[in-house]
């Protein structure tokens, strides 16, 4: 993950536990965000940083991303991109496990 917040985790069970809570508390972030996506009327399977990365300039969605991009970035710089690839990764494993 780059531009994380946890450059250097901690080693041994410490640092297991933690990257374990970093890695659940990403995912439920992202369950929350697709079901967000979805009330909104765009598709469920998608966030709404990856969405609003796919916005025009000028559009409702456009700010939606300079803000989260600006609310986001001491987590990844660009976060709407990062989230965009990450969403594009997730639909290429679901393809392949068909």
């Amino acid at each position: 993950m780059s531009g994380s917040l946890l450059k250097k985790p901690a080693k041994g069970p410490v640092g297991k536990i933690v990257k374990q809570a970093i890695h659940l508390a990403t995912h439920a972030m992202d369950s929350l965000s697709q079901g967000l996506n979805g009330l909104c009327g765009g598709n469920s399977a998608e966030t709404l940083s990856s969405r609003a990365f796919r916005s025009e300039e000028g559009t409702f969605w456009h700010w939606v991303r300079r803000l989260l991009d600006t609310l986001l970035t001491p987590r990844t710089l660009n976060w709407c991109a990062y989230s965009y690839e990450r969403s594009l990764e997730r639909a290429k494993l679901l393809l392949r496990n068909k």
